[in-house]
């Protein structure tokens, strides 16, 4: 779900759906940069970092958080707790593919 804004992709706002985000649309608002404004409600943001699976306070979407590749760069955060969560998240990966190998 990466951000760009080209007219006639964009979602309808606010709707209760699930919506799967990566690291990198970190941090996470509602709505998204993908979404029509015009009816939406104020901008609020999910931390979808800390369970992998947030709700919107507003409008009910559900958002979850992809797993990040183990081997992959940290993506550029400007927030400590989004970092420690990454951290957290490629070593829990990295665990459950040891114990199925």
């Amino acid at each position: 779900m990466v951000a760009k804004r080209k007219e006639g992709e964009l979602q309808p706002a606010c709707r209760e759906h699930e919506y799967e985000v990566s690291w990198e649309d970190l941090p996470l608002s509602c709505p998204t940069p993908e979404m029509k404004l015009w009816n939406a409600h104020p901008r609020v943001y999910v931390p979808v970092h800390r369970s992998g699976r947030e709700a919107c306070e507003y409008c009910g979407a559900v958002f979850v958080l992809r797993d990040p590749d183990p081997d992959a760069p940290m993506p550029m955060f400007d927030n400590s707790e989004i970092e420690d969560a990454f951290r957290r998240a490629q070593q829990r990966v990295r665990d459950e593919r040891s114990q199925q190998g």
